[in-house]
């Protein structure tokens, strides 16, 4: 078994949708079809914000990553977030979640990143667990959002 993360090409789009919606629904909100595909189309189009890559074993597709580019002063410069990750169900609990935060490690440095950030549900059965296992650390501050008017 080989296990492997492929840069998402414009063409294979409308192969990663349906992950991205089981992605979304799974966390109970609506999934937008064509907001999605336009935020994937601008991220291959301007790769200086993050990629996407499909979670490969072997030639199938089980999932994907999405990585995105910010700026901190806390942290020296570029800093990314695990924007997405996601593997189908019936892969999970075989280690690709841990091997894929490793990757995303190495390409948000390879991006130029300082820290790499995740959200994690806190609900029963959330991932929590599963990033501490694998380094990631609460540092007490609680992620607060206000969306912005869209231009």
């Amino acid at each position: 078994m080989v296990l492997s993360w492929q840069p998402l090409r414009e063409e294979e789009i409308e192969l990663l949708l349906p992950m991205m919606a089981a992605f979304v629904h799974g966390g109970g909100q609506a999934f937008d079809r064509e907001r999605a595909e336009r935020n994937l189309r601008y991220l291959i189009g301007h790769p200086i914000f993050g990629g996407v890559w499909f979670i490969c074993q072997d030639d199938a597709r089980v999932g994907y990553l999405v990585v995105t580019l910010g700026y901190s002063f806390e942290f020296g410069g570029h800093d990314s977030f695990v924007d997405e990750i996601y593997v189908l169900p019936e892969h999970r609990g075989r280690g690709f979640g841990t091997r894929t935060l490793a990757f995303a490690e190495v390409a948000a440095g390879s991006l130029g990143a300082n820290a790499l950030h995740l959200e994690a549900s806190r609900r029963a059965g959330g991932p929590v667990d599963f990033y501490a296992r694998c380094g990631y650390v609460d540092r007490g501050y609680q992620l607060m959002t206000k969306r912005l008017p869209t231009q």
